[in-house]
């Protein structure tokens, strides 16, 4: 019994000193950090230009589509013909039937091309932004502890209700300028 009244209270001190340490809270806006970040605003000129190659392909496969169409058009125009022959008449069906062919195939590549450029380009930007967002988190918390920081808390983010996660901080708290200073030391000069 005296055992476990001595584990109990040697406990009690344990915890009693924990919460007497100080705590330091520091407070960081990880959205300003991400736009502000100069490899950030590279990446998004690289899929900017990545985007717009792949409008201009896209474009490129409609007007072979657009061109294929009027050929199709051409060819019910000459069906519709009344002073051809029959067996005139016949090989245009059949050209037809080839080009209506052609038409529904240069429709699914543009689909399937769109589709996986998109899928690409998404896959691109989470990709990046996970890198970025690691590379910052590691100079946030290198200048967290430079500060003798115990917690450091996103001011950028809200609730699941809408509402911001941090409701209100001290501004001398705040480290997001240190932060932005030092992940663009190495940027380039413009």
């Amino acid at each position: 019994m005296n055992k476990l009244i001595f584990t109990l209270i040697l406990s009690c001190v344990f915890i009693t000193s924990s919460f007497a340490q100080e705590l330091k809270v520091i407070t960081v806006d990880m959205g300003a950090l991400y736009t502000g970040y100069y490899k950030t605003k590279e990446a998004n000129e690289k899929l900017k230009d990545s985007i717009d190659q792949a409008q201009a392909q896209a474009e490129e496969l409609l007007e072979e589509g657009r061109s294929l169409a009027e050929e199709f058009n051409n060819l019910r125009e000459r069906i519709n013909n009344p002073a051809l022959t029959d067996e005139s008449r016949n090989k245009s069906k059949l050209e037809a039937q080839e080009k209506l062919k052609e038409i529904q195939k240069k429709e699914s590549e543009l689909q399937q091309y769109q589709a996986n450029t998109e899928r690409s380009l998404q896959q691109r930007q989470r990709t990046h932004r996970d890198l970025m967002l690691d590379e910052i988190k590691k100079v946030v918390l290198i200048v967290a502890e430079k500060k003798g920081a115990t917690l450091v808390l996103d001011t950028a983010g809200t609730s699941l209700l809408g509402i911001p996660n941090v409701l209100y901080s001290n501004p001398g708290w705040d480290i997001t300028d240190d932060v932005l200073g030092k992940i663009n030391e190495n940027a380039p000069s413009e």
